[in-house]
């Protein structure tokens, strides 16, 4: 479960095995995270599909940066769900993106232990 989490193998080889500083990388996704999430919620709420694109957009490459891969599959089916006009796919999404994001909060205190 935890390797679908975060991709050790591929963010520590872009960050040159920097450990402190994916500890680091993933924090500040952590405190930014719920903004980006709630800027999607509300993009969804007043239906305004360019910004809910460009909001997942910026989500996914945050993910991207830390090795996310889950979390950032599906802002990037949020992205292209809003590019197509599919705006009712995002109830769902956006109960698998709380889900994925609070799976990712519960692994770091084990994820940093295991870095330390």
């Amino acid at each position: 479960m935890s390797e679908q989490i975060i991709d050790l193998d591929d963010v520590l080889g872009r960050i040159q095995g920097d450990k402190e500083l994916l500890v680091e990388l993933i924090e500040i996704f952590l405190d930014d995270c719920p903004q980006k999430i709630n800027d999607i919620k509300e993009c969804v709420e007043r239906g305004n599909l360019d910004q809910l694109s460009e909001a997942a957009h910026s989500a996914k490459g945050a993910a991207a940066n830390i090795g996310a891969k889950k979390l950032w599959k599906t802002f990037l089916e949020a992205e292209e769900a809003a590019k197509s006009g599919a705006i009712d796919q995002f109830e769902e999404m956006i109960v698998r993106i709380d889900q994925e994001f609070d799976e990712l909060k519960q692994y770091f205190p084990e994820l940093k232990e295991k870095l330390a």
